[in-house]
């Protein structure tokens, strides 16, 4: 007599076998997701391919619409979904450089207003380099935090102000730099103060006095000077009107 029955396993049974309909059917499955995969990457990331006829487009179409400049690609850039960024960079003009927008190799816009036409790569190469001067210029001057440079005008509160032009040769495309033929720039300087000053216009007079002695001996042709009082936070206490070089009081020293 059996005490324990004996246990009985229950035996597997053989997978059905898959029709050829449903490999096929997998195996397109798998395909469609690794092309949606694929897809996805090089929408995101371009494709040599793409990035070619970026370029070819780009520059076709920059020679066509700016000729006689002879326009090199210096980077792309994938932005998305097929659609490239070309840096285009004229052999003939220093500051004629801007994007291109390619997509599917059809150029659909450009930014050359925006950075040729409006002089803002001369613009900036300029004040790029005058500032490299003026703080070399300031180094011995003291009372104020910091400096910005404009050309043609200077922003402030609901717009802008023009800078005294006389005697200064207008802003143009290359404009070579020249420090003691300037167009016409304004020095900004910015003084850090917890609270206004009792002789905040006086204490701005003496700082622009200061400054244009020091662009003076530098050979630097500033149009104008401003200054500007503002708390350590960047609140505006005070802001003496943009005043033309001729116009800077000199600084009183004192008697020997």
């Amino acid at each position: 007599m059996t005490l324990f029955p004996a246990c009985r396993t229950k035996s597997p049974k053989p997978p059905k076998p898959r029709t050829r309909a449903k490999r096929v059917l997998a195996a397109v499955g798998g395909f469609a997701i690794v092309l949606a995969l694929l897809g996805t990457i090089f929408a995101y990331t371009g494709t040599p391919l793409g990035r070619e006829l970026a370029r070819r487009s780009a520059v076709a179409y920059a020679n066509k619409t700016y000729p006689s400049n002879d326009f090199q690609v210096v980077g792309v850039n994938n932005r998305h979904w097929f659609c490239y960024e070309v840096w285009l960079q004229s052999q003939t003009s220093q500051d004629t450089c801007f994007f291109v927008e390619v997509v599917a190799g059809y150029v659909i816009s450009d930014d050359n207003e925006q950075w040729v036409a409006s002089n803002r790569n001369t613009r900036d190469r300029i004040i790029n380099a005058l500032s490299m001067d003026v703080d070399h210029a300031l180094a011995d001057t003291e009372g104020f935090d910091s400096f910005s440079l404009y050309l043609g005008e200077v922003p402030q509160m609901g717009g802008s102000q023009p800078i005294p032009a006389e005697g200064h040769p207008p802003l143009t495309l290359d404009m070579p730099y020249d420090k003691a033929n300037l167009p016409p720039a304004a020095l900004v300087l910015r003084m850090k103060r917890d609270t206004l000053p009792a002789d905040a216009a006086e204490q701005a007079q003496l700082l622009m006095a200061r400054a244009k002695s020091a662009m003076d001996a530098a050979g630097i042709d500033l149009a104008a000077y401003r200054v500007v009082i503002e708390t350590p936070e960047g609140h505006a206490l005070y802001s003496s009107p943009v005043t033309a070089a001729a116009d800077v009081e000199p600084a009183v020293t004192a008697a020997p």
